[in-house]
């Protein structure tokens, strides 16, 4: 039989005992490695699961928590959990652009613009190649009135991906609301010739030029594109900066 002595020093190595029993049965890389191939398969339950062990076994470890702010976002499960991870990702993986790229989705969903905002300035900083971010970046920046500041995320946005139509009618707003009229009639003319049956874009471009008091302009587009548009009253365009 022990001794009281020998039981209370047995008692100081028991944390680290179970420590080491602990890393024997769980390994937090293997986990992580398994959580995200189920998450590429779309196991995102089970990856989940799989993250949760893979932080209980290694906490200060970061990436596990980007791993699963990603996959509770694309779970669409508790905002509160969400919010958690991202806080404990941004918090552990400063440095990580992905951290931020999802808080700022996160920050707009919960309303939080400047917050979304930041978040993706942030992400761009550390890695300028982020598209979607830098759309949304602009795409904010619209939103909030910063059109002058939103011009050259869009831009660039487009310049990798001419192929968004709704980041170059929000450029061709943009341009408008800063005065550069030359601007938002270029944007406003592709998009109409890059979807000439679409009746949405013309009526746009239709009404831009009634705004300049260019109404023959107007009629012809319509014209062009086998439509008609009611009488509106526009507001007037600003000068132009040019």
């Amino acid at each position: 039989m022990l001794s009281p002595a020998t039981m209370n020093v047995a008692h100081l190595f028991l944390p680290g005992i179970a420590a080491l029993f602990l890393l024997q049965v769980t390994d937090p890389v293997a986990d992580f490695r398994r959580a995200r191939e189920l998450a590429s398969a779309g196991d995102l339950q089970g990856a989940a699961a799989l993250l949760e062990q893979s932080i209980g076994g290694f906490p200060g470890w970061g990436l596990p928590h980007v791993e699963l702010a990603e996959v509770l976002m694309r779970a669409g499960g508790e905002e509160a959990r969400q919010g958690r991870a991202l806080a404990e990702a941004r918090r552990l993986e400063l440095q990580n652009p992905r951290a931020w790229a999802l808080s700022a989705l996160w920050f707009e969903r919960q309303g939080e613009t400047q917050a979304a905002i930041q978040a993706c300035e942030r992400a761009l900083a550390l890695r300028e190649e982020l598209t979607d971010t830098r759309i949304q970046l602009g795409l904010l920046l619209v939103q909030t009135e910063r059109h002058a500041q939103a011009i050259p995320h869009l831009e660039r946005a487009l310049r990798e991906r001419p192929e968004e139509r709704g980041v170059r009618a929000n450029l061709a707003d943009a341009y408008e609301r800063t005065g550069d009229l030359e601007g938002a009639e270029k944007h406003l003319r592709e998009l109409v010739r890059a979807a000439p049956g679409n009746a949405l874009y013309a009526r746009r471009l239709a009404r831009f030029y009634e705004r300049a008091g260019r109404a023959a302009e107007a009629a012809a587009v319509l014209r062009e594109a086998g439509d008609t548009m009611p009488e509106r009253r526009m507001r007037p365009l600003p000068d132009s900066a040019r």
